[in-house]
């Protein structure tokens, strides 16, 4: 079983990056969720990127956009692009040991 956490505002890449936006307005413990499309501050090449959202995940989306989860990428001007890390441990997309999405109640777990 593989689980991919939420992201939220102020998260960090693995470059030393921050996530400056989010707009969900679904949130937890105040900060509100990070979408695909929202903006990051990379500190590595020092401009703006995006989320991208990447493989494996679940179809789970806000307006349209899917939700920013750990291991997604900041496309800024860094080769390899960073990677989001987590900052909370509560909200997570379960997927089966293959990495795929299977069809479980609980994928969205809170």
């Amino acid at each position: 079983m593989l689980k991919r956490y939420l992201i939220l505002l102020g998260a960090q890449t693995n470059a030393g990056g921050t996530v400056r936006t989010a707009t969900s307005f679904m949130s937890y413990k105040g900060l509100p969720y990070a979408l695909e499309g929202d903006l990051v501050d990379c500190l590595a090449c020092g401009q703006q990127g995006s989320i991208e959202c990447v493989a494996p995940r679940l179809d789970a989306r806000y307006n349209g956009k899917q939700y920013a989860l750990e291991h997604d990428l900041c496309v800024c001007g860094c080769s390899p692009p960073p990677r989001l890390i987590a900052n909370q441990q509560h909200n997570c997309q379960v997927l089966d040991d293959t990495g795929s999405s299977g069809n479980s109640l609980d994928a969205m777990q809170t």
